[in-house]
């Protein structure tokens, strides 16, 4: 009789216990390296929304101000730029232009802006745009 053991038994089972073990590696570092990705995420989605927040207070603050050195103009549009940024790491779909052009469109930055009063339409325009864009980053959280 033929003494010798299986080719299977021989060669590929000593093998089996090395393979499993690198495959628990590259499954526990896949793990790791999606839920690195996924706090980056959300730590930009939060960053966004703090931002969202104080671009929303800046531009009601300047329509209701008189703003004739300009830095609450030029805050506001340094913060669009940065979440204008964020939002495009975040989603390439989230859009910024229409906070953009209710913030900064019309009279924005002009010699004859009027100061306008609390009850005025475009004080309801920004904060319909800044809840639009706070909804959208919030539903970026579930991808």
């Amino acid at each position: 009789m033929n003494n010798q053991p299986h080719w299977f038994y021989f060669y590929i089972m000593p093998l089996i216990p090395t393979v499993l073990t690198i495959a628990g590696w590259f499954f526990i570092a896949h793990r790791e390296k999606s839920k690195r990705r996924l706090e980056r995420k959300d730590r930009r989605i939060d960053a966004a929304l703090t931002l969202l927040e104080k671009i929303e207070a800046d531009a009601l603050r300047y329509y209701t101000v008189d703003d004739a050195d300009n830095v609450l103009a030029n805050a506001i549009k340094h913060n669009l730029k940065w979440l204008a940024k964020l939002c495009a790491r975040i989603n390439s779909n989230l859009k910024v232009t229409e906070l953009r052009t209710v913030t900064t469109g019309g009279d924005f930055q002009s010699k004859n802006r009027m100061l306008l009063k609390p009850d005025h339409e475009k004080f309801i325009q920004i904060s319909e745009a800044v809840f639009r864009l706070r909804d959208e980053l919030e539903g970026c959280h579930d991808d």
